[in-house]
């Protein structure tokens, strides 16, 4: 299971998901929280976003492969 919470510049809680992943690796786990926070930021409009995971090499990898 993905999930996350998105919050405002605050700290206010706006937003939250949870993915049912199946049957998958942690990592890849890591991964579909990450994408699915930055999709539901773009979707409400949020362009400048600080991204926090306990995943160095998950963010590192999504970092490496970004194009904006």
């Amino acid at each position: 299971m993905a999930d996350g919470i998105t919050r405002d510049a605050s700290s206010l809680w706006c937003l939250g998901f949870a993915r049912n992943t199946g049957l998958c690796s942690a990592y890849e786990v890591k991964l579909w929280g990450i994408l699915d926070s930055l999709e539901q930021a773009w979707e409400h409009d949020c362009r400048d976003v600080l991204l926090e995971r306990n995943c160095f090499e998950a963010l590192h990898h999504v970092k490496d492969t970004l194009v904006i």
